[in-house]
């Protein structure tokens, strides 16, 4: 499956700024909060075919019409993928979908600003409507590489010289270009990293969003792995010879939890998280007083904060309960469940089936019926920008542009995750 990828990357760290695009809500914000409410999701109707936009009941919101992958839609927006020209589209939808502009790469509207580079090499920030709020070329001189989207009111920008900083909605510096890297801001906190890691005695620290220091750690006694908060902890690894210690920090830097050696796990979710026991092989779920709520015994098990998935032997998945007790039996197939910035994301989840496709299934393990089958989905959307290499001004495409057949566009997702792979 296509997403398995997905669901391994919730108990790895390594990919974290990844997830930070696709599992993030701020905690700080109400207004932004809403805004950022995934509200359809992309599904491909069969192999090589075309993409539309479902709700979580199943209803169409915009027919199968594209060639090119779609984004989930995101405060109104979504956006498409053009194989050929490699160009992007952003779509208000409706009754029927709007075209706003074409660009050479887009993020996405997690605020009222999206950042996006246009025909002629330039990166700005546009509102829904495609105006251009301001460019974002240089900062002081020195020109901008990558800019992302807005979250909790700041958008994280690199610069050509290596230096990492945050800006406001008005385009100016919020947070000085003083980091060797950082990540997004979430539950109004963000990870920057102080020093070249490599460096002897090289720190970190967490920042709010006025960028005042809360406390910051030495890279030789814990390592920022999760990078980002989730429900007020942050997953840190212990850096103590060959020894691999999961270590969680509050708001404060102070220490909550320590699981035990080889005990490997990700994100937090309404108090409980997923583990793997490294000795077992196996995964369980524990909550964030070290309690073991179910013993690892799973050989998979997903969860999204209130639904958990789980198969213990065979090839079956079970709908569970927190106490491991089995509801119901799933179709075959793994389980995929939506990221939580969905509506009614705790009441729905993606099973694969073994003709590789997707079932859309409800909290009781029903199928939810739909007009289509689910070839392939996904619920994510890009997350920031980067300079383009090349000074090519692009020209007007069609949107039925044909792609060659040999090359079938791939989800939303696999793109992602190969950018994150040539960038990391």
């Amino acid at each position: 499956m296509k997403h398995l990828a997905f669901i391994i990357c919730h108990l790895a760290f390594g990919a974290a700024l990844l997830l930070t695009g696709c599992a993030m809500k701020t905690e700080t914000s109400t207004s932004e909060s809403t805004k950022f409410e995934l509200e359809y999701f992309a599904f491909q109707e069969e192999a090589g075919g075309k993409w539309g936009l479902m709700n979580l009941d199943g209803e169409v919101a915009v027919e199968p019409t594209y060639k090119g992958a779609v984004t989930a839609c995101l405060n109104d927006r979504f956006v498409v993928f053009h194989v050929n020209s490699e160009l992007y589209t952003l779509y208000a939808i409706g009754e029927e979908p709007r075209k706003i502009g074409t660009y050479k790469d887009i993020g996405g509207f997690t605020g009222d600003l999206c950042p996006v580079v246009d025909r002629k090499n330039c990166i700005k920030y546009i509102d829904k409507e495609g105006n251009t709020a301001f460019e974002l070329n240089e900062v002081e001189g020195v020109k901008v590489m990558r800019a992302f989207n807005f979250v909790c009111g700041r958008a994280m920008v690199l610069l050509e010289d290596g230096t990492w900083g945050y800006i406001d909605d008005n385009g100016e510096t919020a947070i000085p270009f003083k980091y060797s890297d950082a990540w997004n801001f979430k539950e109004g906190l963000a990870v920057v990293y102080l020093d070249d890691p490599d460096e002897e005695g090289a720190e970190w620290a967490v920042i709010d969003t006025e960028g005042e220091v809360l406390f910051t750690k030495a890279f030789s006694d814990l390592d920022p792995a999760a990078h980002v908060y989730y429900d007020g902890l942050l997953g840190t690894k212990k850096n103590d010879g060959e020894k691999s210690q999961v270590v969680f920090l509050d708001r404060d830097g102070n220490t909550v939890l320590e699981l035990q050696e080889g005990i490997i796990t990700g994100y937090v979710f309404n108090g409980k998280f997923l583990f793997f026991n490294s000795e077992s092989e196996k995964m369980g779920l524990m909550d964030t007083q070290g309690n073991v709520l179910l013993k690892d015994k799973y050989k998979k098990l997903n969860f999204n904060g209130k639904l958990l998935a789980g198969k213990a032997s065979g090839n079956r998945y079970y709908l569970l309960d927190t106490q491991g007790e089995k509801l119901c039996r799933l179709p075959s197939g793994d389980v995929l469940f939506f990221e939580p910035q969905f509506k009614q994301y705790d009441k729905r989840l993606l099973v694969g089936t073994i003709e590789d496709g997707y079932v859309l299934v409800d909290d009781e393990g029903n199928e939810v019926m739909t007009d289509f089958e689910i070839h392939d989905y996904t619920d994510s959307f890009y997350w920031g920008v980067t300079f383009p290499k090349d000074d090519d001004v692009i020209e007007e495409i069609d949107d039925d542009e044909e792609y060659d057949e040999e090359e079938e566009p791939g989800s939303l997702w696999d793109m992602i995750m190969e950018a994150g792979e040539e960038d990391n």
